[in-house]
């Protein structure tokens, strides 16, 4: 069973940002699928350890 394409991954990191914002715990997103999809979603971003890395070619 190929899961590509399905969205889960994007609900996977969804359930995993929520859960971080619930425990008031940044987040460091060095996978680069991560990385990715919270430039997609900018409402994730006040949970990031360093909001600009949401911005491609960006560090911190």
């Amino acid at each position: 069973m190929r899961a590509e394409g399905r969205g889960l991954g994007g609900k996977l990191i969804r359930a995993a940002l929520d859960a971080s914002r619930e425990q008031r715990l940044d987040v460091r997103p060095y996978c680069p699928f991560v990385h990715e999809w919270i430039g997609k979603h900018p409402e994730y971003t006040a949970r990031l350890w360093c909001p600009s890395i949401s911005r491609v070619g960006s560090d911190c």
